[in-house]
């Protein structure tokens, strides 16, 4: 009997909360994120269920390990036509220049919001899987807030309990959803490429840019908005307050590389958190890394893809690697060997690599990246220097995060054409140079020794969060403060009056006494 009973309480406790996590197929790094997080709710102890979002066919490959997954049976031929833009970003973000206007990347971003926000309305137009999404009663939800969308699809269902997260880290506009003030003369935009240490011209750009992503994030919330009153006119959504309301807010920078940001009980700095496991090389890659005393690993993540880069791109990566014929360089690259590289013979090229397992090993130098949250979250968890090369959103921001950080450099993909003698220079510092490696090994070591385990913490919230939903003590009070009142422009005017009532009482008196003065004066020459 006992045997029985131990065993019940053990399948109570393996599923005790019902998690929905809404996860639109929008690009495979977003994809694998709330996948991963699904699967480490799963070995929680949790009943967790991915629902898949149709948007971007090309990540439909992209599938769980353990947890549960629903999706539609149907297409929407809408949204794949608007699947186009993934391809317009693939090709073009080689060449755009989207880090020198913000209007740029407030543009790709707010086209992309509108695609998410196509599928939102495709999914809550399916009747027969609302119907069956209701009929689960699901404790809690977890949304990527990049499409606040999926918050109005869970209030939808019923779900009155939810957490945020992001991929990366926090949008500007997010801070004062939350009570906090995101102060632009010290923490740069997240389409800023610069560093706290900003010039007059840095904060100048630094302020339109988080301007610009507040006109975006306005916009955006508005269009799901109206999109939810004529679909769901009893459901009564406000993207804006459901954001608010959400329980936590789970980013993906790690406090200890990245920027020092106004923080609040609610926001979780969690970067590093799905890191996964290393796993020993295989003998082809072992036998790579035994060639010559150095390698350097080269992967410019899912989207932005090595082999669309252009032919002036391709010699300038070629010169490079004339210059370092004692490096075994390792190209992710995802097509056939280029011809361009046939006799030479320190290159390998891979249509894949394992990452992680690579980046532990310490024979890897160094690491050229685009400078993706996930990827620069591996490099300082292993220690290992990291030339970023950004390409487009929030990768220029965080390569110069990483610089900041003293681990690693940056540059512009135009110096891979224009000043390639720059790029071959940064290559032997970084490589030569201990101080990086010094720096990454320390980062690492912090890294690995904080006093808190990410993963612990996490499910811990994760349990609050399903018990209690949004608790208010967690927030900061008055985050609807108006503007006159966040500037405390009535203090202001209040002390204006009082210096102003001051000086006119002094005045009076001044002008009182003078004449006091002046006629005493007179009445002592009458007498």
């Amino acid at each position: 009997m006992i045997l029985i009973l131990l065993i019940f309480s053990f399948v109570i406790s393996t599923f005790e909360y019902k998690i929905l996590v809404f996860n639109l197929l929008f690009a495979k790094s977003h994809v694998n994120y709330m996948n991963n997080l699904g699967d480490l709710l799963q070995e929680g102890g949790h009943n967790v269920t991915i629902l898949r979002v149709p948007m971007n066919p090309d990540v439909e490959g992209s599938r769980t390990k353990i947890a549960n997954e629903i999706e539609s049976k149907y297409r929407n031929k809408e949204i794949d036509e608007k699947a186009k833009i993934m391809k317009i970003v693939e090709k073009g973000s080689w060449i755009s220049r989207n880090s020198e206007n913000p209007f740029n990347f407030a543009f790709e971003l707010y086209e992309v919001t509108k695609w998410g926000t196509k599928a939102c309305e495709f999914t809550i137009n399916n009747s027969e899987l609302m119907e069956e999404l209701i009929n689960e009663k699901f404790d809690l939800g977890i949304v990527e807030a990049f499409f606040p969308c999926g918050l109005g699809v869970l209030k939808h269902i019923n779900i009155t309990k939810h957490i945020s997260v992001m991929s990366g880290a926090l949008f500007d506009p997010f801070y004062s959803r939350f009570g906090l003030s995101f102060y632009t003369m010290q923490i740069p935009s997240i389409a800023s490429p610069f560093t706290p240490q900003m010039s007059y011209k840095e904060r100048f750009y630094n302020f339109f840019a988080y301007i610009t992503l507040e006109i975006t994030y306005y916009n955006h919330i508005s269009a799901g908005n109206n999109m939810f009153s004529k679909y769901t006119k009893t459901s009564n959504i406000d993207l804006d307050k459901e954001l608010i309301s959400s329980a936590f807010f789970v980013s993906n920078d790690d406090p200890i590389v990245s920027y020092s940001t106004p923080q609040c009980p609610k926001i979780l700095r969690l970067g590093g958190l799905l890191i996964g496991k290393p796993k020993p090389l295989n003998n082809e890659f072992d036998k790579l890394l035994n060639i010559r005393e150095k390698n350097v690993i080269i992967s410019f993540g899912s989207i932005a893809k090595s082999c669309l880069m252009t032919d002036e791109m391709k010699l300038g990566m070629v010169k490079i690697f004339k210059s370092f014929p004692n490096i075994t360089f390792i190209w992710k690259y995802e097509e056939d060997r280029p011809d361009i590289l046939n006799g030479i013979e320190n290159v390998v090229t891979s249509k894949w690599i394992p990452q992680v397992d690579l980046l532990n090993d310490p024979r890897v130098s160094l690491f050229v990246t685009h400078g993706g949250m996930n990827t620069l979250n591996e490099v300082a968890y292993f220690g290992v220097p990291v030339l970023t090369i950004p390409l487009f959103g929030d990768q220029p921001r965080n390569a110069k995060m990483y610089e900041f950080a003293q681990i690693g450099k940056s540059i512009d993909k135009k110096d891979l054409v224009e000043n390639n003698d720059l790029i071959i220079s940064l290559f032997k510092e970084l490589l030569e140079d201990p101080k990086y490696k010094e720096n990454a090994i320390k980062i690492s070591t912090y890294i690995k020794n904080r006093p808190y385990d990410l993963k612990e913490v996490f499910l811990k919230h994760i349990d609050f969060a399903a018990k209690f939903g949004n608790v208010q003590q967690l927030g900061v009070y008055n985050e609807n403060m108006p503007f006159w009142k966040y500037l405390m422009l009535d203090v202001i005017a209040g002390i204006i009056l009082i210096i102003i009532l001051s000086i006119s009482v002094l005045y009076r008196m001044f002008c009182t006494m003078k004449f006091m003065f002046t006629y005493a004066k007179a009445h002592e020459k009458v007498e």
